[in-house]
């Protein structure tokens, strides 16, 4: 199956990281979500009930990031691969979690894990 319904870019604020300082306060994580199913029944009926309804994965996605705490930002990836296989109709996940604050100071972008799952 090559079709895919791609979220980019979903900022979220959460607790994550190794040290007590990183834990301390919410951090934003970015991740960019791909989903592999099958469009052919939602394009053909034009029905959302067909499709895979991204308002669902945005707000599946949001309550388990916000709603745990996470040493790794690794863990965080596998758990959410998981709760999407798991809770929507798709062949398969590609998750790329990007962790900004670490590495801003460095002078890069961000850190990240990227979890593709068949």
């Amino acid at each position: 199956m090559n079709d895919q319904l791609i979220l980019e870019d979903l900022e979220f604020s959460c607790s994550i990281g190794v040290t007590t300082e990183e834990q301390a306060q919410k951090q934003p994580i970015i991740i960019d979500i791909m989903l592999g199913f099958d469009n052919n029944k939602a394009a053909k009926n034009d029905d959302i009930n067909d499709a895979i309804n991204y308002v669902h994965v945005f707000d599946a996605t949001k309550e388990l990031v916000e709603g745990k705490s996470f040493h790794l930002i690794e863990t965080m990836a596998e758990e959410l691969a998981t709760t999407l296989l798991d809770t929507f109709n798709i062949s398969s996940v590609d998750l790329l979690v990007k962790k900004p604050r670490p590495i801003e100071k460095r002078g890069g972008k961000w850190a990240g894990v990227r979890i593709i799952r068949p």
